[in-house]
Parts: C-alpha cells; sequence; structure tokens
C-alpha cells in the first residue's frame, strides 16, 4: 500500500523569503547606528478590517488584514506584503498581495500613492476550493 504526500503551496515559503528581507534591512538599518530621523517611514506595520464585494451577484464579505510595507527607494519606490481573511460561503478566502508603489507626498505626513502588483487568492472550504 502506497502513500502519497500532498502537494504543497510555495506560497508560504515565498512570504517567508519576502518578510524576511523587508525585516532584515530595518535590523541592519537599526545596527548601523541610524537616528529616529532616519527611521521617517522606513517600515509600517498595520492591520485593520478588509472586505470585498463579489460582481455580479453582490455580495460582501468581511474580514481582517495585516500588511508590513517598506521604503525601497527613498521618495520613488514602497513594497508592500498583505494578508487577508475573508468569510466567504462557509469556508474562507486569503488574498496576499504584493505591491509595488510610487508616493507622492503632499504634506509631512500626508501621501498617496499608485501601484500594483501580483494577487494570490486561496480559497478554503468554498465552492471555488483550491488557489486562483
Amino acid at each position: 500500500m502506497s502513500t502519497s504526500r500532498p502537494s504543497r503551496s510555495r506560497t508560504p515559503g515565498v512570504i517567508i523569503a519576502i518578510v524576511g528581507s523587508l525585516l532584515a534591512g530595518v535590523a541592519h538599518a537599526e545596527m548601523s547606528g541610524a537616528n529616529a530621523e532616519d527611521f521617517d517611514h522606513r517600515v509600517v506595520i498595520g492591520a485593520g478590517g478588509a472586505f470585498e464585494v463579489e460582481q455580479p451577484s453582490g455580495s460582501v464579505h468581511g474580514g481582517g488584514n495585516i500588511f508590513i510595507e517598506r521604503e525601497a527607494v527613498e521618495g520613488w519606490l514602497e513594497l508592500e506584503l498583505g494578508i487577508s481573511a475573508l468569510a466567504a460561503d462557509g469556508g474562507v478566502v486569503v488574498p496576499i498581495d504584493l505591491s509595488f508603489k510610487k508616493p507622492f507626498r503632499l504634506a509631512r505626513r500626508i501621501e498617496i500613492m499608485v501601484g500594483l502588483g501580483p494577487e494570490f487568492v486561496i480559497y478554503r472550504n468554498t465552492s471555488k476550493d483550491g488557489s486562483v
């Protein structure tokens, strides 16, 4: 009797590598003796609510979101890795996205951003089980 190993997604490993590289840059800056002014918006970690609206049915799915953002090139490029968990059809939908964003600073504490990037969506215990 042979047993088969379940196939595993490479997505968690990729996520760990991206988060690790973001945090490694912060650790290096701290160890090099950077002062507080140099840390203006280097890394942002956040959490909040999230929702999506399915089209064309219009059903709304709510949940939570966490993200980590790092300024890769000052004034030109920010990287953001976000993970959400949304309730959907008796299961869970987990979108994972990596955004490359261009910031436009309007004031010292106000900025808008334009960006794009890939998103992986994992469906668990829904009618769409699998990844898209």
